[in-house]
């Protein structure tokens, strides 16, 4: 799992091994910073991002995965 920040999101992107094919998915989860210093408000769960897609290791996976968060991040709708 890889962890970075990018104006104030907290961003957690992995890489899960798809048993039948050996192949792997991307997974994404997003936080902001909360009132309360100790926490995180997870504003994107955890969850596989571009299903339709495989990935030929880990690493391809976070990268993908992270692409996502940068356009969530950037779209309209997260700056409202």
């Amino acid at each position: 799992m890889s962890n970075s920040q990018i104006n104030g999101y907290e961003i957690e992107c992995s890489g899960e091994l798809l048993d039948a094919s050996g192949t792997w998915a991307a997974y994404l989860a997003l936080f902001l910073p909360s009132s309360n210093q100790m926490h995180m408000n997870n504003i994107f769960p955890r969850q596989r991002v571009l299903v339709g897609f495989s990935y030929p290791n880990k690493i391809a996976a976070e990268d993908a995965a992270y692409k996502v968060a940068l356009e969530i991040i950037d779209s309209p709708v997260s700056k409202s």
